[in-house]
């Protein structure tokens, strides 16, 4: 099922919803970021685990660079997997070409 780019469910809204919890919740867990609130803790970490739900939902949608590295690191924030989501965060062309090549 398509979705609309206006819908709360559409692909340019999970993307931006995707990329601030996984930055947030990356600068949270460096130190860097503010304290949940605690009466929205609880929502607020269902919410990072439910990432995973988001990238599921448009597993058919098409993806650009952008949305996929999004989703990857979703994933890994997610999942607790703290500093993969920083590895993915920092790639850019660049850095994907010299991986490629294996020249770093």
């Amino acid at each position: 099922m398509k979705v609309s780019h206006g819908s709360r469910c559409g692909p340019a809204f999970v993307i931006k919803t995707m990329y601030m919890m996984r930055l947030t919740q990356h600068y949270r867990y460096n130190g860097r970021g503010p304290a949940v609130p605690p009466d929205l803790a609880e929502a607020y970490h269902a919410g990072v685990a439910n990432l995973t739900d988001a990238v599921a939902c448009h597993r058919h949608d098409d993806w650009d660079d952008a949305l996929l590295l999004s989703a990857v690191c979703a994933q890994a924030v997610a999942k607790g997997q703290h500093k993969i989501a920083e590895a993915i965060m920092n790639l850019d062309d660049d850095l994907i070409a010299k991986l490629i090549e294996l020249d770093l």
